[in-house]
C-alpha cells in the first residue's frame, strides 16, 4: 500500500477465544470483490484458545509482507502489530493487533478502538464482524457502500442473515419482519430491533464517538442503531449476506436476559432523555413491556429453584 491508499471502508473484528470460528471469518474477509481497497482491523483479546497462532498462520500463508507494498510486523508494549495486503485479492488488507493483555477483565475494553484508529480515521464506512460470524457473499460490502454512495441521507444499513446454531447444526433466517428492502423505522428499532451484528455498515462521519449524555450499555449495537437513527435514515436489505453463530458458550441464561432488558431500560430511559422526548411514549411503552419481561424471568427462575429444593427435600425425607 503506498501512502495515498485511502479506504473506503474499514472492517471491525474484534475476537476472544474464537480459534474454532475465526478462519471462517477471514476467509469471509478475503473473498469480498470490490472496486475499492478496504481494510480488516482484526482484534485478538489475548486469547487463550490458541486463536492468536491460528490468525498468525492464515496472515503468513494468505498475504504479502514484502516491503514494497508497505507491509511490516512490529511489536509494541501492549501488541504484536501485522499490516499487509492479500495476495491475490489487492483490495483487501488486514491490520492484525495480537493483544499481550486481556482489555475486556481490565475494563479497558475502548482502548481496542484507539488502537486502530489509524486505520479507521479516514475511512467513509464502518463495518462489523465478530469472531464467530462470518460473510458468505463476496458481494457484501460492494452492495452496501453502492447503496450509501447513492443516498447520502442514509447512516446505516443492514441485511438479514441465517442463524446457525453450531451444536445442533441447525439453521434458519435471523430477520423475519421483513420480506422486501425496506427503511427501519425508530418505533421499529425501539419495539422489536433485530439486527445480525456481522450484517452492519455505517457512515462513520455521523458516528465520531459516543454521545456523553447516553448510558453506554453492554449491547453496543443497539445503542449504534439507535444514535445513528437519530442522524439519518436506516435501510434493510433483503438479501442474506452473514451468518450468525450461535455456540453453547454464547447460549443465553435467563440471568443474561433479565440483565440484557434491564440495560436496555437504562439505554432507552437516557435515549428518551437525548431526543428530548421525541419518541417518549413509545419509550415509555417498550419499558413496561421490558418490565413485564423481566418480572416473568424472575417467576419462572424461582418456580425452578423452588421444584429444585421440594425435589431434593423427598429425596431427603426418603433416605
Amino acid at each position: 500500500m503506498n501512502e495515498n491508499t485511502k479506504f473506503k471502508v474499514s472492517v471491525r473484528c474484534f475476537t476472544y477465544n474464537q480459534a474454532d470460528y475465526i478462519t471462517d471469518t477471514m476467509d469471509g474477509f478475503t473473498m469480498q470483490q470490490t472496486i475499492f481497497p478496504f481494510v480488516c482491523c482484526i482484534v485478538d483479546d489475548a486469547s487463550t484458545d490458541g486463536e492468536q497462532n491460528v490468525i498468525t498462520n492464515y496472515i503468513d500463508k494468505n498475504f504479502n509482507f514484502s516491503e514494497e507494498v508497505g507491509s511490516y510486523k512490529i511489536e509494541t508494549d501492549y501488541a504484536y502489530i501485522s499490516f499487509a495486503q492479500h495476495c491475490q485479492n489487492k483490495n483487501c488488507y488486514f491490520a492484525v493487533l495480537l493483544l499481550k493483555e486481556n482489555l475486556y477483565s481490565k475494563n479497558e475494553k475502548d482502548k481496542k478502538h484507539e488502537y486502530i484508529s489509524e486505520w479507521v480515521n479516514s475511512c467513509d464506512y464502518i463495518a462489523i464482524c465478530e469472531g464467530d460470524d462470518y460473510w458468505i457473499d463476496s458481494k457484501k460490502l460492494q452492495v452496501q457502500v453502492d447503496f450509501m454512495d447513492t443516498h447520502s441521507d442514509y447512516s446505516l444499513c443492514y441485511h438479514d442473515a441465517f442463524y446457525y446454531m453450531q451444536e445442533s447444526r441447525k439453521v434458519r433466517t435471523f430477520v423475519n419482519m421483513f420480506d422486501r428492502d425496506v427503511d427501519l423505522s425508530t418505533e421499529q428499532a425501539i419495539t422489536n430491533w433485530a439486527a445480525p451484528t456481522a450484517s452492519i455498515l455505517y457512515r462513520k462521519s455521523l458516528y465520531d464517538g459516543y454521545p456523553s449524555n447516553l448510558a453506554k450499555i453492554y449491547s453496543r449495537d443497539y445503542s449504534l442503531m439507535l444514535i445513528l437513527l437519530s442522524r439519518g435514515k436506516v435501510r434493510y436489505i433483503d438479501r442474506i449476506m452473514s451468518v450468525y453463530r450461535r455456540t453453547e458458550k454464547g447460549v443465553t441464561t435467563t440471568t443474561d436476559m433479565s440483565f440484557a432488558y434491564s440495560e436496555h431500560i437504562r439505554l432507552l430511559e437516557s435515549y428518551d432523555k437525548f431526543t428530548e422526548n421525541k419518541y417518549h411514549d413509545i419509550i415509555l411503552k417498550r419499558i413496561k413491556f421490558l418490565k413485564k419481561l423481566i418480572a416473568y424471568i424472575e417467576v419462572r427462575h424461582h418456580y425452578k429453584v423452588y421444584k429444585i429444593f421440594g425435589a431434593l427435600g423427598y429425596l431427603f425425607n426418603k433416605i
